[in-house]
Order: structure tokens, then C-alpha cells, then sequence
């Protein structure tokens, strides 16, 4: 019965993650993303990954792919332009598919990990939360300072695509001109039981 799940959310995990790249509006793609995380998730607890599964609910689901989708929404992609040039790149990205696919299958039959021998002897009581944070503060810093970074950029590059792409369609605000201008506030000595017209 495990098994079986498993496979489920394993070939679920793979369409999901498939309609990212096919589906033409860029909307479905994001929230595709987000059904691949949570699959995902579901997979690293059939493994015994209960934290990594979390993290990846919290940190990718509540965080990252909700700011793709909010990016995506404020571009306002439209589904022509989203095909527009897309056909040009297929032998590209189909070379970086099966160059990626085949560093995974060359770690996966290849790495050799002291670490963990199998037995579990050495950890005692100690918890995966310390074992993943000792291994990324200490082996893995400069990696999780990069990753920062990039996440980083990627933000900054995501406003600059929304400020410089809406230049024909925004309403802006001459700051000068703003400051420079003449007080509209006037005041004025109402008669007695005249009040104020519109004229005045």
C-alpha cells in the first residue's frame, strides 16, 4: 500500500513538474508549481523526511512560489507572449535536461557518503533538524549564503521587470513638478450666515 502511494505521488510529482514548463499560461505553470511542492512534500514524508517536508510546505509553497505567482500576475503575460520564441530554445533546454539528468544518475551510483553508514550508529538521540543545520552552517555555508543571494537577485530582477516592462502602461509621478507646486489651500472669512460658495 506504501508503495503504491508512493508511485502515485511520485508520477503526480512528475506531470505537475512537467505542466510547468508546458502549460502556455504562466497563472497555471505557478500554481503547477505549487502542486508539485506539495506532492513533493508528501513523497519526503513517505521517506522519513518529516522536516524537509516542511520546509519545503513553508519556505517554497507559503514563500517562493506565492511570490512567483504574485510576479506572474503583476507582468500580466499574456498567452501569445508567453509561446512568443519559445520553439527556438527546445534543443537548448532539452541538452540542459538530459546534462542535469545525467549528474543525478552519475550521484546516485556514484556518491560515496561517510556520513551515514546505514546503521545510525554515532547520532544517538540527535535529531535530523541539528544533523541538517550542523551540515549547512558548516560543509554547506557558502552554498546557503549564495542561494540567499541569488533569491536576492531574483527579487530585485522580478521589480525591475515590473517597473521597466510597464513603462507604456503605468501612471508615474513627476516628483519635481509635485513638490513645486502652489498650495491649494486657501482661507477664507466666511460672512455670517453666508457660508462659503463655490466660486470663492
Amino acid at each position: 500500500m506504501l508503495s503504491f502511494l508512493f508511485f502515485c505521488f511520485a508520477g503526480v510529482a512528475v506531470l505537475s513538474a512537467v505542466g510547468v514548463v508546458l502549460l502556455p499560461n504562466p497563472v497555471y505553470s505557478v500554481l503547477s508549481l505549487i502542486l508539485t511542492f506539495f506532492v513533493s512534500s508528501a513523497v519526503f514524508i513517505m521517506l522519513g523526511a518529516e522536516l524537509v517536508a516542511m520546509l519545503l510546505v513553508i519556505v517554497y509553497v507559503g514563500a517562493v512560489a506565492v511570490l512567483f505567482l504574485f510576479v506572474v500576475m503583476m507582468l500580466d503575460i499574456s498567452r501569445v507572449g508567453s509561446r512568443h520564441g519559445l520553439v527556438k530554445h527546445y534543443p537548448l533546454g532539452v541538452a540542459c535536461m538530459f546534462l542535469f539528468f545525467g549528474c543525478m544518475v552519475y550521484s546516485v551510483f556514484h556518491a560515496k557518503s561517510s556520513a551515514v553508514d546505514g546503521s545510525g550508529s554515532g547520532f544517538g538521540s540527535v535529531d535530523n533538524v541539528f544533523l541538517i543545520g550542523l551540515q549547512l552552517y558548516t560543509e554547506y555555508a557558502y552554498a546557503f549564503q549564495l542561494a540567499g543571494v541569488l533569491l536576492l537577485i531574483a527579487g530585485v530582477g522580478s521589480l525591475i521587470l515590473i517597473v521597466g516592462g510597464s513603462s507604456g502602461r503605468s501612471l508615474k509621478q513627476d516628483v519635481g513638478q509635485q513638490v513645486g507646486r502652489s498650495s491649494r489651500i486657501k482661507l477664507l472669512s466666511p460672512e455670517v450666515g453666508v457660508g462659503v460658495s463655490d466660486a470663492d
